[in-house]
Formats: structure tokens, C-alpha cells, sequence
């Protein structure tokens, strides 16, 4: 993630700069303290694998899907969780104007 933009798995053109690389990090880092290994992280891989937009996509659809059943805490968790992902979106895809 550094110095020019990309082509997506979509054919769209995909942001890869400084500013990406911070907005990303940011994001992640206020994800769960489970998937902070001090190594490789899953959405990264699946970033450079161009795979992230399915996955999160996917991810979305699943918050969502569970979202039906419950309310109080657990509903906003996965409400927070459906954020998480589109706002990791947004910063991977998002072309600097």
C-alpha cells in the first residue's frame, strides 16, 4: 500500500497511498485485540490477495443477518461490526479526488 493507485478484482481503480495506508490503520487499529498477532493480519492478506471486498462484504451481510434475532448490546456490536467493514472498505477503494 504505497505510491500509486491500483486496479481492483473489479477493474475499478483502488486508492494506494499514504493517506490509505494511515486511514487503514487507523481502522484496524480499533478492531478486536484478537487479531492482532504482531504478525500478518487476516484482512490485510485478504487485501493484497484481492480478496477483502467479498470478504467484507460477506461480513456485512452476516452482522446483518444475525441483527434479526437480537437487540440490546449484541445488536449494537454487530451494528459497530457492519461499520467496521464498510468504513475498511471505504479506505481500501475510496479514489483520492
Amino acid at each position: 500500500m504505497g505510491g500509486q493507485n491500483q486496479t481492483g478484482n473489479d477493474g475499478k481503480k483502488t486508492a494506494n497511498d499514504g493517506d490509505l495506508t494511515s486511514t487503514w490503520d487507523a481502522l484496524k487499529s480499533q478492531g478486536s485485540q484478537h487479531y492482532k498477532t504482531g504478525g500478518v493480519e487476516p484482512v490485510d492478506l485478504y487485501l493484497a490477495g484481492g480478496m477483502f471486498k467479498p470478504f467484507a462484504l460477506c461480513s456485512i451481510i452476516k452482522y446483518a443477518f444475525r441483527s434479526r434475532e437480537v437487540d440490546g448490546e449484541v445488536f449494537v456490536q454487530n451494528m459497530r461490526k457492519i461499520i467496521d467493514y464498510a468504513e475498511k472498505l471505504i479506505a481500501a477503494y475510496e479514489v483520492p479526488k
